[in-house]
């Protein structure tokens, strides 16, 4: 599965789960899919696909990127929830990293980044981990880890 057919594969599984493709951060232009779900008490999902040609994944830019996404999605802290869900593949990805570094640890009523799919698009491989009780979102990033397990060989970080 190439990264075009993945986000392409994407964007249609998540549009079927009411998420909604929106406007990319110009602030994050390695972000090649945005898509969206608002909550009925205004929280919010979102999914994003990262085009990376690094190795590492760093905790630094992790934080990065949820403090550019939660911006660019108006997040106004305290008044509701973001969760932030990062797709992060590319042909260098190295999947020694242990994703579960990245996710949130406590609810921080703050953008709280949820899961984590890291994706070595040249080995067709990937690892992948979601933060604690996520009772909604965990049904869709269980969903999302099934429809990237349809061309890449992915593992859960820690089992």
């Amino acid at each position: 599965m190439t990264q075009t057919s993945l986000t392409r594969e994407l964007r249609d599984f998540l549009s079927e789960h009411k998420y909604t493709a929106i406007a990319r951060p110009k602030k994050a232009p390695e972000v090649i899919l945005l898509a969206r779900r608002r909550g009925l008490l205004g929280g919010q999902s979102t999914f994003a696909v990262v085009e990376t040609d690094e190795s590492a994944v760093t905790l630094d830019e992790v934080k990065r990127l949820r403090k550019v996404l939660a911006f660019h999605l108006g997040f106004i802290p305290m008044l509701y929830e973001l969760g932030i869900n990062l797709v992060i593949a590319g042909p260098n990805v190295d999947l020694s990293s242990d994703p579960r570094q990245y996710v949130a640890k406590v609810n921080t009523f703050w953008a709280m980044v949820q899961s984590v799919y890291l994706l070595n698009t040249t080995s067709l491989e990937g690892t992948w981990t979601s933060s604690w009780g996520q009772v909604v979102s965990g049904r869709i990033q269980e969903r999302v880890a099934a429809k990237i397990a349809e061309g890449y060989q992915l593992t859960r970080a820690g089992e």
